[in-house]
């Protein structure tokens, strides 16, 4: 594991614990949700982190992020 997958695993692991305590549904998406799939992981030669949310959780999302994350 790269050291900039190593960064993406935990920002995941942080903002997950997040969502999970305030009851926000989210889903891997994209790109990550296939990297899940197909290697276990992140994909070798991607970059980013796809999380998927409802659009009637995006204004809850971004308050308790910004609260949490501050």
């Amino acid at each position: 594991m790269t050291d900039n997958h190593r960064i993406l695993l935990d920002a995941y692991k942080d903002i997950a614990a997040i969502l999970d305590k305030h009851q926000i549904t989210y889903y891997a998406a994209f790109g990550t949700a296939i990297g899940a799939v197909r290697h276990s992981g992140i994909i070798p030669w991607d970059d980013d982190l796809d999380i998927a949310i409802l659009c009637k959780d995006l204004d809850r999302m971004n308050e308790v992020l910004c609260e949490e994350l501050d």
